[in-house]
């Protein structure tokens, strides 16, 4: 089964409520104790990851801010 959402945190409840295993970004379950984070170097998301922004939103600083640190994550991930 494949789940789709714009939402990360829709993706999130319909894995616990599926009782699925999904693989999410650690820094956004980390806070959450009906998740466990798990070191298996096997565990690679084999799908690109895109950063989108709308452009009037990008101008605002905590959007910018995030979408740097986000960037930054990724390349760091990548190299």
């Amino acid at each position: 089964m494949v789940l789709t959402a714009d939402k990360l945190e829709i993706l999130a409840e319909a894995a616990l409520a599926l009782g699925a295993e999904v693989m999410l970004p650690e820094l956004s379950v980390r806070q959450d104790p009906r998740f466990e984070i798990v070191d298996e170097p096997t565990a690679v998301a084999d799908r690109p990851a895109y950063l989108m922004i709308h452009p009037e939103r990008g101008r605002v600083p905590s959007v910018a801010a995030v979408a740097a640190f986000v960037e930054a994550a990724v390349r760091g991930w990548r190299s």
